[in-house]
């Protein structure tokens, strides 16, 4: 019985009704229907505990699809209380095809008239504009007779009927829809949102490809909306003046997406300074997406770019290599919907290559806020060991780690790891709680053991398809890290040479013990020196050295081969 506080009240009446019958004449005996009277009770109870519940959810949002739905919803409301509970109506375009415009004008009024909580009225913009500006101005007329109950108000350019002086009289509008056409510009919204003055939200969408946004002169003068904390423009072909419009219009946003389409043949260059006065706007709002913003140079903006205002936890900063017929080198900033104190950072760049490790002022402001860092770089490993000697190795992870010294977890992806560093000093070594992840990179065999002097302690170490720069044979890969403990070691590698057989050599200095393993069909057994030393020179047998202060546990992922086991 307790399903049925889900069903709308009329459904529930027409069963009560139904159960009630002594004779229910159905053309098969076998579908009767048999209830106890004590359950015809409990249905009548549970009817009348969910009246008042019911009706205000079956009518809060209403969606008309036919002139018989309307012409039926029009009759309930004069014949009842229902009007008030009704906050959102939408007709569909159907009814545009069997509807003229003048009748369905008049059923709207009286929707006017009967819901007087009405929030939301929505129809599609095409069925009132594409006859005369008679309707059009029918339309208005009558969205105007719902001006002190409206919350939401979409206002479509093409629509030259409309009388702007109007929009001052909705009190109440908290949400705008800006409906924007061919050759459309920034002053169109600032024209409008004068007369919006308790809007907060409001959503801007351009038609496909038709619009452009013209440079404004210094003449322009800019409508401040301080109430505004959410806006969405999207489908946007800009020009620089946008970025400068929405620092100065829209001070307090607290929730802001910008999706721009890129003209490669009109390009625009905003200078660095700029550009970092624009992205630290940007990070004062706590929830954003923004798809382009033009640099000259991306590596003096990554350098100069503070955040006043954000405490950064989580920072992700990734570089990526474009085609000159891109245009522009350009960024892309975004938060995490859900994790508010995560930022993410993508950098597109075409001629000026960024260091391997390059300076990024938010990592150095960053202080003891930052706990987890992911850097890639976007170099390709291949070509990383054809160029290596003449790239710029800007600075080293102990740089990072001085400035940040509470990280918990750092993966670097993409990049060469060529020197460790003498920046950091800490007495008796930094402990990193989560992890440190090493991800298709080019290893100095200096860079490990340089680490380990600074880490007494890394929970979890994991090196994913790297390589060394002094490896032997392919087949051999050396963690030499004598000074920290670990909790656990992951080596993943999914080179297609040794996909299921690998030796491991397991050095612990606390106590100088030295254990041998074949890991092999997923079983792991110990083995002896002899059969380690033999497998060295075997190009299909994965040869692992590991050395470190001690270890928990070792995972070793090959092509064909998983495996986790305790030490």
């Amino acid at each position: 019985m307790s399903g049925w506080v889900y069903l709308p009240y009329d459904i529930l009446e027409i069963i009560f009704r139904y159960l009630e019958q002594e004779n229910s004449n159905l053309a098969h005996t076998t579908k009767l229907i048999k209830v106890q009277q004590s359950d015809i009770f409990q249905f009548q109870l549970t009817c009348k505990n969910w009246d008042s519940l019911a009706r205000q959810k079956i009518y809060k949002h209403v969606k008309i699809k036919r002139i018989q739905q309307l012409e039926s919803f029009i009759s309930t409301l004069k014949n009842s209380d229902v009007g008030p509970l009704v906050k959102h109506i939408y007709l569909q375009r159907q009814l545009r095809e069997t509807v003229a415009r003048e009748k369905l004008v008049v059923y709207i009024r009286c929707i006017a008239n009967f819901c007087t909580f009405l929030k939301s009225l929505n129809m599609e913009s095409g069925d009132f504009q594409d006859k005369t500006n008679k309707h059009i101005l029918d339309y208005n007329d009558t969205i105007f007779t719902l001006q002190q109950t409206l919350r939401e108000l979409a206002v479509y350019n093409n629509n030259e009927s409309l009388d702007e002086s109007k929009l001052r009289n909705f009190p109440n509008i908290d949400t705008v829809f800006f409906k924007l056409g061919s050759y459309s510009e920034v002053t169109t919204i600032n024209r409008y949102m004068k007369w919006l003055p308790s809007v907060t939200r409001i959503e801007v969408d351009f038609d496909n490809f038709k619009f452009y946004l013209n440079q404004v002169d210094s003449e322009f003068s800019i409508h401040v909306s301080p109430q505004v904390s959410q806006l969405s423009i999207k489908y946007l072909l800009c020009k620089n003046m946008i970025y400068s419009y929405l620092m100065k219009a829209f001070p307090n946003l607290q929730n802001l997406r910008l999706k721009v389409l890129i003209n490669n043949y009109d390009q625009i260059t905003i200078p660095t300074n700029e550009t970092v006065q624009f992205l630290e706007y940007l990070l004062s709002v706590p929830e954003l997406y923004v798809s382009y913003i033009p640099v000259k140079n991306q590596n003096d903006v990554m350098l100069a770019i503070r955040s006043k205002n954000r405490i950064i936890k989580k920072l992700k900063i990734r570089y990526i290599n474009i085609p000159s017929s891109r245009g522009t080198s350009y960024l892309t900033i975004k938060t995490c919907p859900n994790i508010k104190e995560r930022t993410s950072i993508e950098v597109f760049y075409i001629d000026d290559i960024p260091s391997v490790l390059p300076r990024i002022g938010l990592i150095e402001q960053s202080d003891k806020y930052l706990q987890y860092l992911d850097i890639d770089m976007g170099l390709e490993l291949s070509a990383v060991k054809l160029i290596r000697q003449g790239l710029d190795y800007g600075v080293t992870l102990s740089n990072i780690l001085q400035q940040c010294p509470d990280l918990r977890g750092i993966c670097i992806r993409n990049t060469v790891l060529n020197e460790f560093g003498t920046h950091l000093q800490c007495q008796g070594g930094i402990e990193i709680c989560d992890y440190i992840t090493l991800t298709n990179s080019l290893i100095h065999p200096s860079f490990l053991p340089s680490l380990s002097s600074c880490a007494s302690y890394i929970s979890r170490l994991r090196l994913k398809n790297c390589r060394f720069t002094d490896e032997a044979t392919r087949s051999t890969r050396e963690i030499d890290m004598s000074n920290t403990e670990f909790h656990n070691i992951v080596y993943d590698d999914d080179y297609k040479g040794f996909p299921k057989k690998a030796y491991l050599k397991l050095t612990k200095t606390t106590n100088n013990a030295i254990s041998w393993y074949l890991v092999q069909d997923d079983d792991v057994k110990t083995c002896t020196e002899n059969d380690y030393k033999n497998s060295l020179p075997d190009q299909e047998t994965l040869s692992l050295s590991i050395r470190c202060k001690d270890v928990y546990k070792i995972r070793i992922s090959l092509l064909k081969l998983n495996i986790i086991f305790e030490t």
